[in-house]
């Protein structure tokens, strides 16, 4: 009985803060987050979902989340730009995307492989106005990997891994899973990171040409 009573007054003590929350708040937007899910035909499921919401000091708002193979933000369809990468062989893989205090989305980005099951979100926090994040990703040779606003293909990685081993641009070793630990600015450049290696599945060729670009 103790705990009956205890549990009313909880009940009644959180809906009286909640009227008295609503009657000295505005309601100020509404936005969503959707699109299709992973599911295989065996019946595993990924759902759409936000794993993180950070607010920065202007009231901007991050989000970190794993998408299926598809995931739209706000007004979609009517603004293509609002559509993250769409693949059709049951994969997911991370997101990160800001939005203005208005519900606006300032920039989308995904860390995703189109045919691997192991890239997701993990966590997120934002401190100092730097956003870090945790997650997981794998890189091979033959499908594109969309890396935040870069589209790789794990050759030109493993070109960077063998000319520019520096870059902060590209900065994993082909043909490996990884658990990674990002630093970005409010914009989603890359600061600084670190990466966690596990297997290797194939190996780098050390003598990959350099492109015509470089070669002058």
């Amino acid at each position: 009985m103790k705990h009956i009573f205890t549990l009313l007054f909880l009940l009644f003590a959180t809906i009286a803060f909640a009227q008295n929350s609503q009657e000295n708040m505005d309601w100020q937007y509404a936005t969503r987050f959707g699109g299709h899910n992973y599911d295989s035909p065996s019946g595993f499921k990924i759902l759409n979902h936000p794993h993180n919401l950070e607010i920065d000091n202007e009231g901007n708002a991050y989000i970190f989340g794993t998408y299926g193979s598809l995931a739209t933000f706000g007004n979609y369809p009517s603004d293509e730009t609002f559509q993250l990468y769409d693949w059709g062989d049951y994969n997911f893989g991370a997101f990160l995307a800001k939005f203005d205090c208005n519900g606006n989305v300032v920039w989308h980005k995904a860390i995703a492989r189109t045919a691997n099951k192991d890239d997701e979100a993990q966590y997120m926090i934002l401190k100092n106005n730097r956003i870090y994040l945790q997650g997981t990703v794998a890189i091979d040779y033959d499908n594109p990997i969309y890396f935040l606003d870069t589209t790789v293909q794990g050759s030109t990685l493993e070109y960077y891994y063998v000319y520019h081993p520096d870059s902060l641009a590209f900065p994993w070793i082909p043909y490996k899973n990884y658990t990674y630990i990002m630093e970005l600015d409010l914009d989603g450049n890359i600061i600084d990171y670190n990466i966690f290696e596990s297997e290797q599945r194939d190996s780098i060729n050390p003598s990959i040409s350099k492109p015509l670009w470089e070669t002058g």
